[in-house]
């Protein structure tokens, strides 16, 4: 996953565990995949992402979604791209319930990242002319 953590507030127990989320009636489900816990350092850079990768290869063939969990009380900031309206795509889950963010417009600076697991052996011909 490729994520923007700006630092925002304390940086003292800014710890996360990145997640995949399987579908269930159009809310995250069950996980599918978890990374190892991840300290997050500081960011290199004004909207520059951070790649963190999973544990293990998870195959999908489905609508999923990703996600990270905070790891302390400490709010964590993600960055918000207010040019893109997404967030009827986001969901929270503070209380053991997924419920939808409904207040804010624009999107998280949060993306999968896909690893296709083929390679590419040989080239087509060229049509003869």
């Amino acid at each position: 996953m490729d994520i923007y953590f700006p630092l925002v507030g304390a940086a003292a127990n800014r710890n996360i565990q990145l997640k995949l989320f399987a579908n269930e009636g159009g809310l995250p489900g069950r996980v599918l995949a978890q990374g190892a816990e991840v300290s997050l350092g500081q960011p290199e850079g004004l909207n520059v992402f951070s790649r963190f990768q999973l544990s293990n290869t998870v195959l999908v063939s489905d609508t999923f979604f990703i996600g990270y969990q905070q790891q302390g009380d400490d709010r964590i900031a993600v960055g918000f791209d207010k040019n893109t309206d997404n967030f009827d795509q986001v969901y929270i889950n503070i209380d053991g319930s997924w419920i939808q963010e409904e207040t804010l417009q624009g999107s998280l600076m949060l993306s999968p990242v896909f690893n296709f697991p083929f390679n590419v052996t040989s080239r087509p011909e060229a049509p003869a002319l």
